[in-house]
């Protein structure tokens, strides 16, 4: 039966990458987190998590930390410590096989596991089974198995189908909308239309993928075999590979295929089939991969492939990560020399590169093999230039200056005598021929066969010692030359005779803060640069200093070693501390590091150079980079910033906040975030920034750390927000926000401060009614004070007015002594009066016992004097004070009793009772005079007077009298 082979298989859109190849690797192992060393299986999930399947458990990756999950105790936790595989379905739940506790289905933001056989149930399903494959497709899971063969799982309709049976392991299963293709220990079986087709049997099959719509099927023992489009046979892959031992094929964004073996690394082939990498594990280059032997390799949707080895972890490909192809002694056969001095260019194919330790080298750059000129081997080649002729000049640090008149005999050179010093530093050629030579002592022209020490004649070097280090050499269109020097700055020779110096000597116009100049150029736009030991200095055309930059502009090291002009707004530079990228017309620095494939961090001066196809070579202390400036890409912004823990007070708490808004309680006030960045690329340059709105809305830097703390927070609502960048100013799309809210205490509540405000204002409102009381009381005791002293002083200060006014019309009369008697008494009476309201409005005075205790003393005085008999009980006296109002009018009033009784009942006894009955004080005065008839009561009497001041202070007041039977008094005055 012949069986079509039809798949439907779509790529995303590409990027064209020109520069060659460079294949490096980040590598992970235990040292940096990984549960363990053997790795089966990727997943790069919706959030953007790489989840890392290894030999003792699961781990989840975030580009710079992991989390690890084990089976535990409790009946969420992951089944079995080995996971072989992993899938993710549409509705982003992880499905984890693995190797002896059947398939967990995995919920991310629950972080709970389910086994497969408690959803479905074990009468048909199996929780030992060894899950060695799956694939979720149209809503069905499949996966084979260890020891029965390949199921299908509708996830929705929760129902199970044995689809192939046997008891051998098959280990890979592929699907595809037609076709199921099973992986089997006999060969690979194709299900199609309920037909079922064995082929290559007796073939031990360990790996399925698709290419361009044709399967690739890796075997253990035989290499690769792919069905021809027919569908009806198979034929070798590749030859070369026929004896290899298959573990995993995967196919790249770019389309590349990724063939990982048991033993021999990693094969690469293009999208054509054609074989241009083989990747093999060196112990002297940390970033190849870790091991030869692969046991998977992933490619995920941003074009990062993962590769997971059998005993050393996995390690990571970005196809941005390391662009600068990085040429060097242990990754180019041919190269022996590490530190690279000079460059020049022979031809289209061809780079003459000198070193430091081992000579000059001719380098093909198509077959990328290095080729050591003889005649050179010791010595360090720190300058090449090939002249407008095309002699080369090659010169070396303390071996001279060699000449090669032809390109195509290296070995003939010629040795130049003559020169200032043997150590060359900086060739230059100008537009007549003139070939300028810079040595470690003074500047040398040769001419022809003729050498002079000195510049050329139309130069003014009158005055001038030729004993500079001239490390860098440079000429205008019209003829100028700049010379930088090692410690005296740059010098300009113009044609017509002038010298302009730029040092840090000199004035604003040509002031540089390095006198050590290592490199010159001049751009597109007609500005010169130079590059110091201390800054880059642009130029305008008459060599005056219009601009600086270090490193506090962006700048990644203020030694600058070279220079090269991209085009009309880039310069490219090298520094002690990696390559930038300057956009001098935005002042814009675009800094690149190791992750980006250079050599070192740290260049050589001399050592740049720009071929005539754009090429730029940059060489260092570990070899040299090459690449074409036109496809360095800046780092990839794509990627989740994400928020992967919340602690309060020490306590996790992000599945909370997961749920909704985390409300807090008022001691809950210190919160620990952290987050991190969902981009490969290179997690060790990653910058963040975080916005808490509740405190600020801006956005505050926080560098590289992944984790902000946040103490002493006020009861309010906040929301959380983080974003990422690589260069500062690019920023990803900012992480969702986390809510969280710290409710204010008790005391601090809306209704208890509405509440207190409210006391407050009664509060407020009942003192000042309070006050005002007391003030009116206040004015009240005043104007009583005043009406006392104008009723009771008025009269008797008139009447002493007018008995002394008598007294003096009688004078020496005998009855003027009379009026002198009766002032005397008015001024007694006065006194009294005056006395008795001080005491009224003493404080001393202000106690019920001082009250009663007068009380006692006045009626014992006046009684005695009147020689009446008295008796008087006090029984018990209220405590605390009686009011100024109470205690003022009680006295007056008992006064006006006693004096009225000794005035006009004619008493011979009286009697006086003062007692405290519940809130009452009782006063009882009772005579045995003569009494008077209560209904001929009339104001002569001063009851009215008695009466009205009880009723001030609401006493009760009772009279009983007839005549011939005394008086009696009761008062009844409250206790407040």
């Amino acid at each position: 039966m012949r069986l079509l082979f039809i798949v439907l298989f779509t790529f995303p859109g590409l990027i064209s990458y020109a520069q060659p190849i460079n294949i490096q690797f980040n590598n992970y192992s235990l040292e940096d987190g990984l549960s363990q060393s053997t790795v089966y299986t990727f997943l790069k999930d919706d959030l953007g998590y790489i989840w890392i399947g290894t030999r003792d458990g699961l781990n989840r990756f975030d580009a710079h930390s992991f989390k690890k999950y084990y089976p535990d105790s409790s009946p969420t936790s992951l089944s079995h410590r080995s996971v072989r595989t992993l899938v993710q379905d549409q509705d982003g739940i992880i499905w984890v096989g693995t190797d002896g506790g059947s398939i967990d289905r995995f919920n991310p933001e629950k972080e709970e596991f389910t086994n497969l056989c408690s959803i479905i149930g074990k009468r048909v399903c199996n929780p030992e089974w060894s899950i060695l494959s799956m694939q979720y497709f149209q809503g069905k899971l499949y996966f084979s198995t260890r020891e029965s063969g390949v199921f299908s799982y509708d996830i929705n309709q929760q129902k199970l189908e044995h689809i192939y049976v046997t008891q051998s392991p098959v280990w890979d299963v592929l699907v595809t909308p037609t076709q199921v293709i099973i992986a089997s220990e006999q060969g690979v079986i194709i299900q199609q239309a309920g037909n079922s087709e064995r082929f290559l049997n007796r073939i031990r099959v360990t790996s399925l993928a698709l290419h361009n719509d044709q399967l690739l099927v890796g075997s253990s023992s035989q290499g690769i075999f792919i069905l021809e489009k027919n569908g009806s046979q198979f034929k070798a892959f590749d030859r070369q590979l026929s004896n290899t031992s298959i573990r995993d094929i995967t196919i790249d964004k770019q389309n590349r295929i990724w063939i990982a073996t048991e033993r021999s690394g990693i094969f690469l082939y293009n999208d054509k089939r054609v074989l241009f990498s083989t990747l093999r594990a060196k112990i002297e280059d940390p970033k190849s991969i870790s091991e030869n032997s692969i046991r998977t390799v992933y490619s995920d949707n941003e074009g990062v492939v993962w590769v997971g080895s059998n005993t050393s972890g996995f390690g990571s490909y970005h196809p941005l990560r390391y662009q600068f192809q990085h040429y060097t002694t242990f990754n180019q056969e041919g190269l022996k020399g590490k530190v690279i001095l000079s460059f020049e260019e022979l031809d289209e194919e061809s780079m003459l590169i000198g070193t430091e330790d081992a000579g000059l080298y001719r380098w093909n750059k198509k077959g990328r093999m290095f080729y050591q000129i003889p005649g050179f081997n010791n010595s360090p080649i720190v300058v090449i230039k090939k002249s407008a002729s095309g002699t080369l000049w090659i010169g070396t640090d303390g071996d001279g200056l060699y000449r090669i008149p032809d390109i195509d005999k290296l070995q003939a050179k010629q040795r130049i005598r003559g020169l200032s010093d043997d150590s060359i530093l900086s060739l230059y050629e100008t537009s007549k021929g003139e070939l300028i030579v810079g040595t470690y002592i003074g500047v040398n022209t040769i001419i022809g066969d003729k050498v002079t020490q000195s510049l050329p004649n139309r130069f003014n070097t009158k005055d001038r010692s030729n004993t500079q280090r001239v490390l860098a050499l440079h000429g205008s269109r019209n003829g100028d030359l700049l010379m930088g020097t090692y410690l005296h700055g740059l010098q300009v020779f113009t044609e017509d005779g002038e010298v302009i110096e730029l040092n840090n000597d000199e004035d604003e116009d040509h002031h540089i803060l390095s006198n050590r100049v290592l490199s010159v150029t001049k751009c597109m736009h007609g500005n010169y640069w130079v590059g110091t030991y201390n800054g880059l200095y642009k130029l305008d055309t008459s060599y005056k200093v219009i601009d600086s930059f270090f490193t506090q502009n962006g700048l990644p090291s203020n030694v600058i070693y070279g220079m090269l002009i991209h085009n009309e707004k880039d310069i490219w530079l090298s520094t002690n501390f990696g390559l930038s990228a300057f956009s001098h017309s935005e002042k814009k620095f675009l800094n690149y590091g190791l992750s980006d494939g250079i050599q070192s961090t740290e260049f050589n001066g001399g050592a740049y150079f720009k071929s005539k196809a754009g090429t730029m070579y940059f060489g260092g202390v570990n070899g040299f980079n090459a690449f074409d400036p036109s496809q360095v890409y800046d780092a990839p912004t794509s990627g989740n910033t994400v928020i992967n823990g919340i602690q309060i007070e020490g306590v996790e708490y992000l599945k909370e906040v997961n749920g909704g808004e985390l409300r807090l309680k008022p001691q809950q006030n210190f919160v620990t975030i952290n987050f991190t960045y969902l981009n490969y690329f290179d997690p060790e340059r990653q910058q963040f920034q975080y916005r808490l709105r509740g405190v600020s809305d801006n956005w505050i830097d926080i560098g590289n750390t992944r984790s902000v703390n946040f103490s002493g927070l006020n009861p309010n609502y906040y929301q959380f927000q983080i974003r990422a960048s690589y260069t500062g100013e690019d920023w990803s799309v900012p992480s969702e926000v986390v809510a969280f809210s710290i409710v204010a205490p008790f005391w601090k509540r809306w209704y208890v401060l509405t509440m207190i405000a409210i006391l407050s204002v009664l509060v407020v409102y009942g003192l000042m009614r309070y006050r005002l009381f007391y003030l009116l009381k206040e004015e009240k005791t005043r104007s009583r004070i005043a009406r006392d002293l104008h009723d009771d002083l008025s009269a008797t200060l008139s009447s002493i007015s007018f008995f002394t006014e008598a007294a003096k019309r009688t004078k020496g009369r005998a009855d003027s002594g009379k009026f002198l008697k009766l002032i005397n008494k008015s001024a007694i009476e006065a006194k009294e009066k005056i006395n008795d309201i001080i005491w009224a409005i003493s404080p001393e005075n202000d106690d019920w016992n001082s009250l009663l205790t007068k009380f006692k003393r006045y009626a014992s005085d006046i009684l005695e004097v009147s020689d009446i008999e008295y008796s008087i009980e006090l029984n018990q006296v209220p405590e605390g004070r009686p009011t100024l109002e109470v205690k003022s009018q009680l006295w007056n009033v008992y006064k006006e009793i006693i004096a009225n009784t000794i005035r006009h009942s004619s008493a011979t006894k009286i009697d006086i009772s003062i007692s405290l009955k519940g809130n009452y004080l009782l006063v009882y005065i009772s005579d045995n005079g003569v009494g008077f008839d209560p209904m001929k009561v009339h104001e002569g009497h001063g009851l009215n007077n008695i009466k009205q001041r009880l009723e001030q202070i609401d006493a009760e007041y009772k009279l009983q009298t007839q005549l011939n039977e005394g008086v009696s008094y009761q008062l009844k005055i409250p206790i407040k």
